[in-house]
């Protein structure tokens, strides 16, 4: 979790999204869905830094969302624009 803007941001790996927390009510809304596990977190600006991971133990990973398009995952950082969500 990060605070940046005034806003708490998290990851949900689970899922391989970017999500901002309305801290009032404690609900998780999703931002942005990115084509792999969610790792780390960083900000400049008006943009949010996503590391990204492929995952490859189905033991470990197993029943989780994302592990059903573990053939479409890439590794690499994401750059999302926190103004339009692209």
């Amino acid at each position: 979790p990060r605070l940046h803007g005034g806003r708490l941001w998290v990851l949900d790996s689970g899922h391989g999204r970017l999500s901002v927390v309305d801290t009032a009510t404690g609900k998780a809304e999703p931002v942005v869905e990115l084509p792999g596990y969610t790792r780390g977190l960083a900000f400049h600006g008006d943009f949010a830094f996503v590391g990204l991971s492929k995952i490859r133990e189905t033991s470990v990973f197993g029943g989780i969302p994302i592990a059903e398009r573990r053939e479409q995952l890439k590794s690499g950082v994401a750059v999302v624009d926190l103004r339009s969500g692209q």
